[in-house]
Formats: C-alpha cells, sequence, structure tokens
C-alpha cells in the first residue's frame, strides 16, 4: 500500500498484491501527491523481505513494517544499500575530530550507521578516539592509489572526504579512476589547477573575478609572496624592498605575488553544491582569530555582497561539492577581493554546521542519491571559539 501520512492522519493512496521469489521493482503510479506530509509504502510480507528504495525511515511504525536497506527514495548505485551503514575513509582528518562527531550524528539522524577511517601517517592521531586510522602513503607517492584502492576494497569505503589540501586532487582522481567510492568534489583536473596558487589566479582573473593585484615584475611594494603549492599560511613571505624582493628572485616561479593589503578584513564561506551545481549553501563566516593558517575563532556573518560574490564564483567555474571560498576585504578602498578556492570542507566548517548548515547531512544524503534543497535559514551571528584537548596513548604494553 502507499499511504499518506500527515497531521491528520494517514490514507491508502494505491494498494497492490505481489508474488515474487526475486527482486521485483515497484513504482508508484502516475498522478497527483500531496505536498505535505510523507509518502510511505507498508509491506505486509509472508516472509522476511529487504526494501531497496521507496520509503522513509522515521520512528512512524508504519514505516518500520520491513528491513530497509537505508530509508531513503533512491540510490546512486546498488551497491550503496547492501547494508544499513556509511563508511566514510577521512583523508588527512587526524585532528578533525568535531567534523567527525556531526557525521556520525548525521548519520544516526538518516536511520543509519557512520564509520569512519582516517587515512594517516601514523596511527597515534586525535581522529582515532572516533575513527579506525589506516596507515596510509604521502600524497605524492606514486604507489598512492593503488594503496587507497586495496583500502578501499578492504573496509568497503564509501565515501572519501579529503580535509588537507594534499588529498583533494587524489581523492577525485580516485574516484574517477576506479569508481567504487564517492568524493564531494569536483573533477581531479580542477582540484589541480585550485591547488596551484598561480594557476588559480589565472583563472580567476580569466573568469572576470576580483583578486589582489598580481604582480607582472612591477615591484610596487608591499607585495605578499605565497608558495604556489603551500597551505596554512606556511612560507609566505612580506616583500617590503628590492633587497627581499631578490631574496627570492630566483625561485620566483615557485611563488604567486600579488599586491600586499595590510589594512583588512578576511572571511571564509562554507559552500555546498550539488551535481547539478545548484548552490545548497553559501555560509560566510569572518574569521576573529587565525592560529597556524587555521581559524581558531570565527562567526556566522549574512552579508548579501559576500554571498552574491560567492555564487557567482561558483556558477563561473562549476564547483561542486563541498568548497571553501576565501575573500578579504580591502578595508581602505572596500574591494571585496577572492584570495583562493578550497574545494573541500574547511576547519572552521563546524561554524556553519553549529548554525544549521548541516554540511555532513548534505554529503550523505548526495551520496544516497537523495535530492538536496537549498539552505538558507542558518543562524547569523553564530561564533566558535575552538579549543585543544588532549588524547592520551599508552605506549608501554604492560600499562592498562
Amino acid at each position: 500500500e502507499a499511504i499518506h501520512i500527515s497531521e491528520h492522519g494517514e490514507r491508502v493512496l494505491a494498494s497492490w498484491k505481489l508474488k515474487a521469489d526475486h527482486r521485483v521493482t515497484l513504482e508508484l503510479p502516475l498522478g497527483e501527491y500531496p505536498d505535505v506530509g510523507i509518502i510511505g509504502l507498508r509491506i505486509h510480507a509472508e516472509r522476511e523481505c529487504v526494501l531497496h528504495g521507496g520509503g522513509y525511515l522515521t520512528d512512524a511504525p508504519v514505516t518500520q513494517s520491513v528491513h530497509l536497506g537505508i530509508g531513503i527514495t533512491t540510490y546512486r548505485r546498488e551497491d550503496a544499500v547492501k547494508a544499513s551503514v556509511a563508511r566514510l575513509g577521512k583523508a588527512g582528518g587526524a585532528k578533525r575530530v568535531s567534523i567527525g562527531r556531526m557525521f556520525i550524528d548525521a548519520g544516526r539522524r538518516m536511520g543509519f550507521e557512520v564509520k569512519l577511517f582516517s587515512y594517516e601517517l601514523e596511527s597515534h592521531v586525535p581522529v582515532s578516539v572516533i575513527a579506525e586510522i589506516i596507515i596510509g602513503l604521502r600524497w605524492r607517492d606514486p604507489n598512492l592509489l593503488k594503496h587507497m584502492h586495496d583500502t578501499v576494497t578492504a573496509h568497503s569505503i564509501d565515501i572519501i572526504i579529503p580535509f588537507v589540501d594534499g588529498a583533494i586532487e587524489p581523492a577525485s582522481l580516485y574516484c574517477s579512476t576506479y569508481g567504487d567510492a564517492w568524493a564531494p568534489s569536483g573533477d581531479a583536473d580542477t582540484m589541480k589547477t585550485l591547488f596551484d596558487k598561480a594557476a588559480s589566479a589565472t583563472l580567476f582573473e580569466r573568469n572576470s573575478l576580483p583578486i589582489p593585484a598580481t604582480s607582472d615584475g612591477n615591484r610596487t611594494y608591499p607585495l605578499i609572496a605565497k608558495p604556489r603549492f603551500g597551505s596554512a599560511s606556511r612560507g609566505i613571505r612580506i616583500i617590503s624592498s628590492d633587497k627581499e624582493f631578490d631574496e627570492i628572485a630566483e625561485h620566483i616561479a615557485d611563488y604567486l605575488i600579488q599586491e600586499y593589503i595590510a589594512q583588512r578584513e578576511e572571511y571564509t564561506v562554507d559552500c555546498y553544491i550539488d551535481a547539478h551545481g545548484t548552490p545548497i549553501c553559501t555560509v560566510p563566516r569572518k574569521r576573529l582569530e587565525v592560529v597556524g593558517g587555521e581559524v581558531s575563532r570565527t562567526v556566522t556573518l549574512r552579508d548579501d555582497r559576500i554571498m552574491e560574490l560567492s555564487r557567482k564564483v561558483i556558477e563561473r567555474l562549476h564547483l561542486r561539492g563541498a568548497v571553501t571560498l576565501q575573500f578579504l576585504r580591502d578595508i581602505t578602498t572596500d574591494r571585496m577581493l577572492l584570495m583562493e578556492i578550497n574545494p573541500r570542507l574547511g576547519g572552521g566548517a563546524v561554524c556553519s554546521v553549529h548554525a544549521g548548515a548541516d554540511l555532513p547531512s548534505f554529503i550523505l544524503s548526495e551520496w544516497a542519491g537523495m535530492s538536496l534543497t537549498p539552505c538558507d535559514n542558518w543562524r547569523d551571528g553564530t561564533e566558535i571559539s575552538r579549543y585543544q584537548q588532549e588524547v592520551v596513548f599508552y605506549n608501554n604494553p604492560n600499562d592498562k
């Protein structure tokens, strides 16, 4: 029976009688259906059966008559519904305990268990309190993809989520090469371009996106020199004289050199874009405090100017999946400028989740083949302050 459940009760929309000893596909007949409430299937089974697709897993007894593979309507691929477990591989997520717990909670709300695996160079990392650690290879190791494939196969991993810059391109390349896991990101070529700051600046200019002026040999000081393949603000140099410029002149090709804007405000925008290019969320945050290149205090800010510019960036660059945009505002001229794009979840993305933009649910839902609804009701002014907490490892085997 196809049933409609609402605050007014339930009613049967259509009914069938089936006899089958193998897999059967059942489709609702064409027609108009209510816009409000839940459309569910009630199965009266003579023996235990499994429903793949259809139904919505809730606490309502009417939807619990059968064992659901995962209680959602459609699936990206059949292998994803072998059991009600989503297995996530976190690439380089050694310290991402908070966001890992958010994925676990999101899965629980959706009615299935999330198991986490973290691909690391060592086992004694904080995320081990919630995830199984997989000792992996470095991101530039020639055997990386093969080792990732062995890992994905051995642990039946469904989703690969990069948490550091070096993991972005391998995650995308792996998924396009093997196809047995999915990553919430765009194509590997775009990921490679965005990891190169000089190539990114060229891409931004070609798409008429506002960025700080790039030096073409003009030594108008102060300048900022960013390593092309750096991250977390490592290796950045402020250049104020010919002498300082000459110190890097021999390796100038290894840097992106731009005007340095001393009087500035920095903003991050947590975005999620579905496979069709629809922005599901664009949540600006003001960076209040940064430690080691990563935000330690941040607050959500509903700024129409930043949100509109973010949507323009997404549309012109055809971005997909989880994306972190970095902007700065030149206080002197009021210019809003794009600094860089990290096509992954940022460290401060937990702030946007606390504000109501449920990024883990977006990722799990898209993996499962569910349609996503744009989220614009996140809370403005949500502030987080991050802190350190130790994880203890007892290395002496005699300690218990």
